[in-house]
């Protein structure tokens, strides 16, 4: 039997066969590097297959260990569902708030592509040349042993067709190709990976693409559509979900309701309007009155369905044979093109540049009064509403270049409005107002991002010709001449303004050189009054003209030029000059940008600047998928007191180096001191971030103050505004810094932080913590189970996590010790938050008795305490987030090994000579007492 060859099951590759004795064994495909059992051509029996020889079956030496380390690194490292997403999500919402590629992809192109390894099976791999690395049990005279990925077979849907038909925005993004990107570099860390694995059961590397769809013109839900590269089985995928409850069947499909996955959390929230643009108004939109419940439904061994519980069901009950009703309906026969005249004005056709362009494809018959759908040629997204289908497909670009970030939304003024923006960005608004409200659909693409160039297009689809016209011409041109000089200051490279909207723009010498065609004017494969390969205009029914494909460059099209969907090259001796071009075809406004810099210019300007927005927006993202916020401080609390047998001070104390002449033994202010959250960092997971700090030098040195400016959610509230999630200090005015939404409590009084425990009027009054000062364990003989460690903070006062002073220690009023924390939850309730000195974590109501409050704010007070169950309940971790359930919990005062009966618990107090022991008056109770265990 000669050379054969056999589609891999994985990727559907052809893959060569050059040896037949390799019938029956295991093989690798050299383009997923996916491992699998040749099986005998379809004209040649398996039995007549010889049996492999065992000395072609030798390993070869150091196959095995380059295999297993060079498969799962690189992708372990890549994360992003929630994370990736916002970020380019970002990028493109970002991009058309603050300024200012068409094709089709193949149904089934959603293997792995190039570069993609999947974790190693077994540790071997096959050389198919005729030699095959493989144990023992690879021998086809024993049983297979190998451990190998599960069988599942191969979605059969393409997965754009599966979107809901109420969507009026949809992004796409190309894991592969963003991970590449500076962003991605950025994103994908170890932290946002386990969020990915931990969440849904699979690695970000299993990712293909996800589609985030926007949902409803007034509800605006998200709904989204992750698609593996690699089929799974569906009931494997469905039982590694984290917090998922009882499913429920809708049509024939199982619902899967979401009682706390912190990815979806995560996800849905980063990606809101209010979260991408938060930092544009000076008051950002409030958050929902009451969080959305989010669900899953596992489609198909490939196809996972996520997002807004109510959307997501309406959307699964309107399937019917396995996809949503389709707005578009696939023509399939078309008429051959037939060729027509050049227009007039065009000049005439240079010799041997390309075929006559051609018409248009005629539009299909009329339908019925009744129908609204629209034909196509192009079978994908067709449950969208047909014009936003075609925005999408215009801006996604032809299958072998596809961006890596693609947007199509129908613009809605108010879901983004111009009223309340910050001052910085006020300029901006004003230019971008009379554009944005002309708009009716708005498309947007990343192609290429490097740090040494950005290629994307913009392009704003007008609500009339006349109105696109007065976009071009009036407000974008006139906006793009003036800021492009400056944009050519700052990123210290020249950026030429391509007008092409302008009837007496005079396209540049590269541009008309024998041979080329200028992108915009008509010319070989360009049809009158376009782009090479622009679709149809906005409104026209036909699909696009036979022999043009969508986002294909013309004959003679630069390779990176506009439409051609490349980057260009890398070397700047011999790439064209940066540019920005405007163009305007019908109804459309085109904004392309093919912008190169210096590798200065991205180490001084803008890598920090993304490093910092990417920064913003992992915490931000990390914030939304906290889901116990107040019970991970209480762990790490409760940690460090059993490691340590103590309490941190209030600030670090530590005399810096080098300073000690010049300061003559004085200690820094508490302002300019480390706070104790640094000492906690380790017990809350971040010890890396603890390591970056040298708290003896302050947190506002310059060692120090970048790693202040870092997102730790543990210290953050998820329903606050997210203003409150940063803070700023007067010591620097210019800077922002991570805030904390929780305080230590020092003591009852102004100055408790300052009091002295020594001193036997303040012994008293002292809490577990102060300025100069912490507490061991054994000094807090009130029970660490009865003392207030941490207050949550309502928003409003700035308070930077690293910083020491007032900022994170304060003291109680001792008038109405609830003013300073009282605030207001999600369903309504007053109060504050308290993290006991054991850990455990209790909700004090706003009408607390005031003294109830200050007396537990001591650590040796000996007061007497009603039962802080009824009056201060325990807030229990529990399946969804705590700030939507913490509901007041009464427990037993007394575990069963406590002889005492229930009883309110009052703190100890001196106990009189003639005094006998009571069950009301325990003793206090030491670390390790029976209630602690009970923890």
């Amino acid at each position: 039997m000669p050379s054969f060859k056999v589609p891999c099951p994985s990727c559907e590759a052809q893959v060569l066969i050059k040896n037949p004795n390799l019938v029956g064994s295991k093989v690798e495909c050299p383009k997923c590097k996916y491992r699998f059992k040749v099986e005998a051509p379809a004209d040649e029996p398996a039995t007549d297959a010889p049996k492999a020889d065992k000395k072609d079956a030798k390993p070869a030496k150091g196959d095995k260990e380059k295999k297993a380390k060079g498969g799962k690194g690189k992708n372990k490292k890549m994360v992003g569902i929630g994370l990736a997403v916002g970020a380019v999500a970002l990028l493109g919402i970002g991009g058309y708030v603050m300024f200012g590629g068409d094709g089709k992809p193949k149904p089934g192109t959603t293997g792995p592509g190039a570069g993609y390894r999947p974790a190693t099976q077994g540790g071997d791999t096959v050389n198919n040349g005729g030699t095959e690395d493989k144990k023992d049990g690879d021998d086809p005279g024993k049983k297979d042993t190998t451990p190998t990925v599960p069988q599942a077979p191969r979605s059969d849907k393409e997965p754009t067709n599966l979107l809901p038909g109420k969507s009026v925005a949809v992004y796409r993004f190309d894991l592969g190709k963003l991970r590449q990107s500076p962003v991605g570099m950025m994103l994908f860390d170890p932290t946002t990976a386990e969020l990915v694995k931990s969440s849904m059961g699979f690695e970000i590397g299993d990712i293909d693409q996800y589609f985030h769809c926007t949902v409803g013109e007034k509800e605006r839900a998200p709904v989204g559509l992750i698609r593996l590269r690699v089929p799974q089985p569906e009931k494997q995928l469905a039982s590694r979900i984290a917090g998922a409850g009882p499913a429920k069947a809708v049509g024939s499909k199982s619902l899967i309701p979401m009682t706390a996955n912190p990815l979806l959390s995560a996800a849905g929230n980063a990606l809101a309007a209010r979260t991408l643009l938060s930092d544009v108004y000076s008051v950002p939109p409030p958050p929902p009155a009451k969080a959305p419940a989010y669900g899953v439904c596992v489609y198909d061994t490939q196809t996972i369905l996520v997002g807004e519980l109510v959307a997501l069901e309406a959307h699964l009950a309107g399937f019917k044979d396995g996809y949503p009703e389709f707005q578009t309906v696939v023509q399939k026969e078309e008429p051959p093109p037939m060729p027509v005249p050049m227009p007039m004005g065009a000049g005439p056709m240079p010799m041997g540049t390309g075929p006559m362009p051609v018409a248009p494809t005629p539009a299909p018959p009329a339908q019925p009064a009744s129908s609204t759908k629209g034909f196509t040629a192009n079978p994908t997204y067709l449950s969208l509403e047909p014009t936003l289908r075609r925005v999408l497909i215009t801006m996604q670009g032809e299958p072998a270049a596809q961006p890596m970030f693609v947007l199509a939304e129908r613009f809605d003024g108010t879901a983004y409005p111009r009223i309340g923006v910050r001052k910085d960005y006020t300029p901006i608004a004003n230019a971008l107002d009379p554009v944005l409200s002309r708009t009716e659909f708005l498309g947007a693409n990343l192609i290429a991002f490097t740090p040494r160039q950005v290629v994307a297009n913009l392009r704003f689809y007008g609500k009339s010709d006349s109105e696109a016209r007065v976009v071009a011409l009036e407000k974008l041109g006139p906006s793009l001449g003036e800021a492009l000089p400056l944009l050519s200051l700052l990123l210290s490279t020249p950026i030429e303004f391509r007008n092409q909207a302008d009837p007496n723009y005079v396209a540049p010498a590269e541009s008309t050189q024998p041979g080329s065609v200028t992108p915009g004017t008509v010319g070989p494969g360009v049809r009158p009054g376009g782009v090479a390969g622009m679709p149809p205009p906005m409104g026209s029914i036909a699909g696009p003209p036979t022999g043009l494909t969508p986002g294909m460059p013309g004959p003679m099209a630069r390779p990176g030029g506009e439409g051609s969907g490349q980057p260009m090259s890398p070397n700047p001796a011999s790439a064209p000059a940066s540019h920005v071009t405007l163009r305007l075809i019908d109804q459309a406004v085109l904004v392309s940008v093919d912008i190169t810099w210096p590798e200065e210019t991205y180490a001084r300007l803008l890598g920090p600047r993304l490093l910092g927005f990417v920064n913003v927006l992992k915490g931000k993202a990390a914030v939304y998928a906290g889901t116990e916020t107040w019970h991970a401080l209480g762990r790490a609390v409760k940690q460090y007191a059993a490691e340590r047998k103590e309490y941190p001070p209030g600030t670090v104390t530590v005399a810096r180096s080098g300073d000690q002449d010049a300061r003559l033994g004085v200690a820094y202010p508490p302002a300019q001191r480390a706070s104790f959250f640094v000492e906690l960092l380790p017990a809350l997971g971040r010890g890396g971030l603890r390591q970056s700090i040298d708290p003896a030098q302050g947190w506002l040195h310059e060692r120090n103050a970048p790693v202040a400016g870092s997102w730790v959610p543990e210290l953050l509230v998820t329903y606050y505004p997210q203003s409150a999630w940063r803070a700023t200090s007067p010591l620097a005015p210019d800077s922002s810094f991570g805030g904390t939404n929780f305080v230590a409590v020092a003591g009852v009084g102004h100055d408790a932080p300052r009091f002295n425990p020594k001193t036997l009027s303040q012994a008293k009054l002292v809490g577990i913590t102060g300025y100069d000062w912490g507490s061991k364990v054994e000094e807090v003989t009130d029970g660490p189970e009865n003392t207030i460690y941490l207050l949550q903070t309502p928003p409003g006062v700035p308070r930077p996590w690293a910083a020491g002073g007032g900022a994170t220690v304060v003291g109680l009023d001792p008038v109405n010790p609830m003013a300073a924390f009282k605030h207001t939850r999600p369903d309504g309730k007053e109060g504050t938050y308290a993290v006991m000195g054991d850990g455990t974590v209790r909700w004090l109501p706003a009408d607390i008795d005031p003294q109830v409050f200050k007396n537990m704010a001591t650590r040796a007070g000996g007061e007497k305490l009603p039962n802080l169950d009824e009056v201060a309940p325990r807030v229990l971790p529990a399946g969804s987030k705590p700030e939507l359930k913490a509901e007041a919990r009464v427990e037993p005062t007394s575990p069963k090994s406590d002889p005492a009966p229930p009883a309110p618990t009052p703190k100890s107090e001196p106990t009189p000579a003639n005094a006998t022991a009571t069950p009301t008056a325990p003793a206090p109770r030491e670390k390790g007492s029976p209630s602690q265990a009970r923890d």
